[in-house]
């Protein structure tokens, strides 16, 4: 089976979208199927390098450039029909792509039989979610009336997909974010790393990795509280990038209340390295929402996590098996910071409980390598695939 995997490429960094797309593209190519993976990338820069198992070709994209949606999507969708028309004959190749490129083939009949869209959030009004934003309403119900298969991130975007939107059943999915538990593993931690940030062997790194101001805001809350409760040596690690106000915001609070000694800030990390970061880290914090890969990422080095509750974190996490889960699913974001307390107390379990960090991180492996491993979730996007063509 020939499978064509199109997605925009961030060529200056790696990320969620991106990276789910290249593990599915090398899961299917192990399975023997031909993959070509096509990026479409901002005009004039050139790709990151990177070990790919499978066909790679780019095309440039005028997303960038444009800041009126409707303009953007007319001049990229002509762009990328013109120039992908070319690549595909009728009933010789799965297309798999995303809500906005999936439009030039759904519009040309030629192409629609075989289109497989994946879904990675949609809102609970169709008029104000993020699905229907990004390529509008009308084009959003041409997407979900002319695909011929949907694949649903998770069972909340399943659920939504068919009780809100009113997809069939026969056309939804559900093909779940992935992880590579060889790349990401516990025989990856490092202890000339762990030599570098922590002070003494026996202090725990906590790991948080902030991707919003929301997320700034509550790490050094949780921060604050945890030092009331723990006499334990423990540092946190914050990885990832952050505003430089946010920066600031966050060191300042960190010296005011003296908890800066107990943290470290170490900006980007790159893809090479990701990997023995969470492999040396002792307890992974996502004060986020809907960052399957992230967590994913640290089950399979073997963290145990402590999660903020959205409704997609009950698939990955058990409460009390591989991590915690702190608050309700009907509560807003804001209320969280109510939670700063309860998160600390969950951290401070772990810290001081070396046996249920290892019970703990044991089930974290075991769940991501036998749920969420690439190589067994590429099976079940095959079946979609087979279902499709048939």
């Amino acid at each position: 089976m020939r499978v064509s995997v199109i997605h925009f490429e961030y060529t200056k960094a790696f990320f969620g979208a991106e990276k789910l797309m290249y593990l599915y593209c090398q899961g299917l190519k192990a399975l023997g199927h031909d993959v070509r993976l096509i990026s479409l990338i901002y005009p004039f820069e050139k790709r990151v390098d990177r070990e790919e198992q499978f066909r790679v070709e780019t095309i440039p994209t005028c997303i960038p450039y444009f800041k009126n949606l409707y303009l953007l999507n007319t001049v990229n969708n002509l762009l990328t029909k013109h120039l992908l028309s070319r690549m595909f004959k009728k009933n010789e190749t799965i297309i798999f792509t995303d809500a906005v490129y999936a439009l030039p083939f759904l519009q040309d009949g030629h192409y629609a039989e075989n289109v497989v869209v994946p879904v990675y959030w949609v809102g609970e009004h169709p008029w104000l979610g993020i699905f229907a934003k990004t390529v509008g309403w009308k084009r959003m119900k041409l997407i979900l009336d002319k695909s011929k298969a949907l694949t649903a991130i998770s069972k909340a975007v399943m659920g939504r997909l068919l009780n809100i939107y009113g997809v069939p059943p026969c056309k939804v999915f559900l093909i779940p974010e992935v992880v590579d538990t060889k790349r990401y593993s516990p025989q990856k931690r490092s202890e000339i790393l762990r030599n570098m940030l922590l002070n003494d062997n026996d202090e725990v790194a906590i790991m948080a990795t902030p991707h919003s101001r929301h997320d700034s805001v509550l790490l050094p809350k949780i921060m604050r509280a945890l030092k009331e409760k723990v006499k334990d040596p423990y540092k946190f690690i914050l990885t990832g990038k952050m505003s430089s106000n946010e920066l600031k915001s966050l060191i300042n609070y960190a010296k005011r209340h003296d908890i800066y000694s107990n943290l470290i800030i170490t900006g980007y990390i790159s893809e090479k390295t990701l990997p023995t970061f969470y492999a040396s880290c002792d307890v992974f914090l996502n004060v986020g929402f809907n960052r399957g890969m992230t967590v994913l990422e640290a089950m399979a080095s073997g963290l145990p996590i402590v999660s903020l509750d959205s409704k997609v974190s009950p698939e990955w996490i058990t409460h009390g098996t591989n991590g915690f889960i702190v608050g309700k699913r009907k509560d807003k974001i804001g209320t969280f910071e109510d939670r700063r307390d309860e998160i600390a107390e969950f951290l401070r379990i772990l810290v001081e409980d070396s046996k249920l960090r290892e019970k703990m991180s044991f089930q974290s492996r075991q769940i991501a390598r036998t749920k969420f491993d690439y190589r067994i979730i590429a099976k079940k996007l095959e079946k979609v695939f087979f279902h499709v063509l048939s």
